[in-house]
């Protein structure tokens, strides 16, 4: 993992979605408010994107810094980002 992502700061931020993913359950088991459910989902959506985004600038950052020290030619590693992201929509 590259250094412009800071692991610990992902890691925990991972654990935060953890968390939010065993309220929902715990939250379904009570039969709450599904409006109050999907507020709850819309959140962890919200987390697992940003943290998608900043594993996505970490790629690009050591991808192309490798490619650069090869050949230069970054349309190959721009095109797989862009791959990469759409999945992430």
């Amino acid at each position: 993992m590259s250094r412009a992502t800071d692991p610990e700061k992902l890691i925990a931020r991972m654990r935060r979605i953890e968390g939010q993913a065993r309220g929902v359950q715990r939250m379904i088991k009570e039969g709450c408010d599904c409006e109050k459910i999907m507020i709850q989902l819309a959140a962890m959506k919200a987390a697992i994107n940003k943290a998608a985004v900043s594993l996505v600038g970490c790629y690009m950052a050591d991808a192309i810094s490798e490619q650069l020290k090869k050949d230069g030619d970054i349309a190959e590693v721009l095109e797989k980002a862009s791959k990469v992201m759409s999945k992430l929509s």
